[in-house]
């Protein structure tokens, strides 16, 4: 028996956690906790903690789990320059996984879990999450229920089309999905290194999924055993401020984020005063919220026309302030459109 999980464990390929980080010495611990405690051979698994000049205990905590710690002079997760980006340049797993430092991964067969579809199929991602009924009813909603709706991401609050034909294969969902509307590369993810190479490597997690699906790889797999744990926005203040950095990032931004690309290209002016005013007058999404709250029993729902409308007059009231800024990118959309 010995030998026989000595040449399985042989045969699983090596893994690379990515992780981001600033300021998070209340999370890492737990995060990484949940990482080291993976039923997974040790030699097989590398932890790299992409930091962005914390000066609370971060990198000592890092440190203490023995992770690889990578500076990040950019501060930001996201973006050809982020942690994430950073994070799997300087990867040597056959597959990555992201994660956040607030993420804690369980059970400890998780990562067994996830890897085993990529070893069953030529599938490209699997990702999985867990639900706690006993977090804050908006953390439930934005953490797992607003990958259900037709954004997939509530700081990006305009609806985009959701065409998505899902079949159920062993103990995996396997979704095929058009360009039009990919899911999110979200925290948990695992992917080859060779395929995210093959699409010029992460820069946004919506973005690298929509070259995926463009290029022709539109095979993913949810695993359903196990999840993770993400207090993502504990409080109405914690997503106006979350919303808030989102925002601003948009707006400073030089590269090709996923708002501009999934929404604001097409179109010009007329198409993004159409959506938000849409977002702002949510008379879509009330209805979808009150019948989500009879189908799960759960009053989180209630939180999709509430963020839609706070995260567009959020990105509305950042753009009219920010000066040049501000007009050059309304300009740019104009010229895109």
């Amino acid at each position: 028996m010995g030998d026989v999980m000595k040449d399985q464990n042989q045969q699983l390929p090596s893994v690379s956690f990515i992780i981001p980080t600033f300021q998070v010495a209340s999370t890492l611990a737990a995060c990484l906790n949940s990482v080291f405690s993976q039923d997974y051979p040790s030699d097989r698994v590398e932890v790299i903690v992409v930091d962005g000049g914390s000066f609370d205990t971060t990198v000592q905590i890092a440190s203490d789990y023995d992770a690889r710690i990578v500076p990040n002079p950019h501060r930001v997760e996201d973006g050809p320059n982020g942690g994430k980006a950073i994070g799997a340049r300087y990867a040597a797993g056959e597959v990555l996984c992201f994660l956040d430092s607030d993420n804690v991964i369980q059970p400890s067969t998780w990562l067994r879990n996830m890897i085993r579809p990529l070893s069953e199929d030529p599938n490209v991602v699997v990702s999985s999450r867990l639900l706690r009924r006993e977090d804050p009813a908006i953390n439930r909603f934005c953490s797992f229920y607003a990958a259900m709706t037709p954004s997939g991401d509530l700081f990006i609050p305009f609806d985009r089309p959701f065409n998505r034909r899902i079949g159920k294969v062993h103990e995996c969902y396997y979704t095929y999905v058009t360009a039009s509307s990919p899911p999110c590369l979200a925290n948990g993810s695992v992917i080859r290194k060779t395929v995210l190479e093959e699409v010029g490597g992460f820069d946004y997690d919506t973005e690298v999924m929509s070259r995926l699906t463009r290029k022709g790889l539109t095979l993913f797999a949810q695993s359903t055993s196990g999840g993770i744990l993400h207090l993502y926005v504990p409080s109405l203040r914690a997503f106006l401020s979350k919303a808030i950095r989102r925002s601003k990032r948009f707006i400073t931004t030089t590269d090709r984020s996923p708002v501009s690309s999934l929404f604001f290209e097409h179109g010009g002016i007329g198409h993004m005063f159409f959506v938000v005013l849409s977002a702002l007058l949510p008379l879509k999404r009330v209805p979808v919220a009150i019948s989500k709250v009879r189908e799960t029993h759960d009053a989180a729902w209630l939180y999709y026309p509430i963020t839609g409308f706070l995260a567009t007059l959020v990105y509305l009231i950042v753009l009219l302030t920010s000066g040049r800024k501000g007009l050059a990118k309304i300009a740019n959309v104009e010229r895109l459109g």
